[in-house]
């Protein structure tokens, strides 16, 4: 059996080719509802499973602008054609987040540990007293930005010390906890 093979070119009066284009919008992992995707005059909105069809969209380069209550307004180049019909795009959550000083402490001594590991909620992490982006060159402090909420978990470890997990609550933007030694 012999394929055909169909060329798609402009129309006869030099106007470009449009397709419809399909948009899955998500956060990483789930499907976001309701979110708007706007290419120039084109706008549609994402159903429960976060899809949603943008018709008579024109081949090559478009920008696309994707809005969704809760999360940052996404801004995307993408290329259409024949074989790009389909774009999936990850939004990310637009949290309210507050600067917050993390000093760890020796239990019975009071000293400042510098070197240790402090993961809040499972996904803000950085070593205490390291002077990196995450840090300071304070003995036993960490800089943090976190979600504005009551409170966090905290996972910490450090040499020589038990390894500490407990759920704590953040006052005037300051947390000191303290590990006893192993």
């Amino acid at each position: 059996m012999m394929k055909k093979r169909v060329m798609i070119l402009p129309d006869d009066e030099g106007n470009p080719e449009t397709r419809n284009i399909n948009f899955i919008i998500n956060d990483g992992t789930s499907p976001i509802r309701s979110a708007t995707v706007t290419i120039g005059e084109k706008t549609g909105t994402t159903g429960s499973q976060g899809g949603c069809t943008l018709q008579n969209v024109t081949d090559g380069e478009n920008t696309v602008i994707i809005t969704a209550d809760g999360y940052k307004t996404k801004t995307e180049t993408i290329t259409v054609d024949e074989t790009h019909t389909s774009f999936t795009i990850s939004l990310e959550a637009d949290i309210p987040t507050k600067t917050v000083s993390i000093i760890v402490q020796d239990n019975d001594s009071a000293q400042y540990i510098n070197g240790a590991t402090v993961t809040v909620d499972n996904k803000y992490t950085g070593v205490t007293g390291t002077g990196d982006s995450q840090g300071s060159d304070t003995d036993g402090l960490l800089v943090l930005d976190l979600p504005i909420k009551e409170e966090y978990l905290f996972n910490i470890t450090a040499t020589g010390y038990r390894e500490y997990n407990n759920t704590e609550r953040i006052v005037d933007d300051f947390c000191a906890i303290y590990l006893d030694r192993e």
